[in-house]
């Protein structure tokens, strides 16, 4: 299993494969036993900073997402007896790639407002 560095990313927190032993579960049906499940976790060199060039703030969002996978197929036990196929994605490989940068959802914008603090002044 490979999975690629990318700069700028303390190496314990860059994107890289991570590995569960589950059942797997799919319409009432269950795998007879585990099964290793790959996956992908940790973080990508994303960044949002000023740009003295184009007079604004740049954002580069990248996400830690499969770069490699197969499926496999593995048996599972229905609740009457039976024996059907299921076939699932298999993770070998992760790597940081590029995404667009959004808002996290339900996250409303706020003007800045802008005011003047009054020093209340007692008069004797």
């Amino acid at each position: 299993m490979l999975c690629l560095f990318q700069k700028g990313v303390e190496k314990e927190k860059a994107c890289k494969i991570g590995s569960m032993r589950i059942h797997i579960l799919h319409k009432g049906c269950r795998s007879t036993r585990e099964v290793d499940m790959p996956y992908c976790e940790g973080s990508c060199n994303t960044y949002t900073k000023y740009s003295e060039k184009a007079s604004t703030m740049q954002q580069s969002c990248s996400c830690c997402q499969e770069s490699r996978s197969s499926n496999r197929t593995v048996d599972l036990k229905c609740l009457n007896g039976d024996m059907v196929p299921y076939t699932y994605v298999h993770v070998e490989e992760c790597s940081c790639a590029k995404t667009a940068c959004t808002h996290p959802a339900g996250r409303l914008t706020r003007k800045r407002r802008s005011f003047t603090l009054r020093r209340s002044v007692d008069r004797i």
